[in-house]
């Protein structure tokens, strides 16, 4: 990572959906104001209401 950009992956171990818990991440997301997911290009504000699948693991590229 660099001072404005970084590299984050979340990976959902449940057998169920589940949202992203923004609030566990704040130390690494602090200052960032978008959130690239790099398999799908889909760019976002924020990670709150994100949900992932079971199983699934998403990159996201954070930008200051």
């Amino acid at each position: 990572y660099t001072d404005s950009q970084k590299i984050m992956v979340v990976y959902n171990s449940l057998e169920k959906e589940m949202a992203i818990p923004a609030e566990r991440y704040l130390e690494m997301t602090a200052g960032c104001n978008q959130f690239k997911d790099i398999m799908t290009g889909e760019v976002m504000n924020s990670l709150n209401q994100t949900k992932l699948a079971p199983k699934e693991t998403r990159i996201f590229e954070l930008s200051k």
